[in-house]
């Protein structure tokens, strides 16, 4: 090979060689940015979610507070401020659902899922809404017994929306898990490569060095 090739060729491999660690680099960082991604809008969902659930559980309580307490003294309740501090609980559950919906996790990822938990958030909002017309219109006297006759679907919209939330949740984590072992072992990957490359930087300095040596110092000393 003629001096002037093997230069050529000393050059390209120098010019290539942070190239290729630029390229490795980048395609790994990039790979993590989407497991972040995809960390934080699960992250973003959950929290969204866990927010309407409590509420609506909130919800429920101020409701059962407020009957419980027109039964034992009617004279003594508030009922139209009480009836504001539910519709304001209801209100908070339901902005806390519309923010979860719109997220794109995995509502869109498991679409069944997400129609599953909507439909069970829906069927408890409308029974909490049937309880507060309930204790806003009917007198006092009969209110215990209509609301004994709603206990039956009560305890089943309640049961729903606790074992369709609990599904979501433990999807929710699945899939945390999920992009997070995706991300540690893209890391462990792109460590593995760094090291390569980096020994085989170190094998062609060492090649470049002898071959040097070889071709243009000892002539010269001849």
């Amino acid at each position: 090979m003629k001096i002037a090739t093997w230069l050529m060729l000393i050059l390209v491999l120098l010019g290539l060689m942070p190239m290729g660690t630029s390229t490795i680099a980048f395609y790994f960082i990039n790979q993590n940015g989407q497991d972040i991604r995809t960390m934080g809008t699960l992250s973003e969902e959950e929290a969204a979610l866990n927010r309407s659930w409590k509420a609506l559980l909130q919800t429920q309580t101020l409701i059962d507070n407020l009957a419980f307490e027109l039964m034992i003294n009617a004279e003594q309740v508030d009922i139209k401020q009480g009836l504001t501090e539910v519709r304001n609980e209801l209100s908070a559950a339901d902005r806390a659902f519309d923010l979860f919906w719109t997220i794109p996790g995995l509502t869109l990822a498991s679409p069944e899922l997400g129609e599953a938990m909507k439909k069970a958030y829906l069927g408890q909002q409308t029974m909490l809404k049937r309880e507060i017309a309930l204790v806003e219109t009917t007198p006092v006297a009969a209110l215990l017994s209509s609301l004994h006759q709603l206990s039956e679907e009560k305890r089943q919209a309640r049961k729903n929306l606790d074992n369709q939330f609990a599904d979501y949740m433990a999807a929710t984590q699945a899939n945390h898990r999920a992009a997070l072992s995706s991300a540690q072992q893209s890391q462990q990957l792109f460590v593995r490569l760094l090291a390569g490359t980096l020994v085989a930087i170190a094998g062609l300095f060492l090649w470049v060095h002898r071959s040097f040596r070889s071709r243009l110092v000892q002539p010269l000393r001849q």
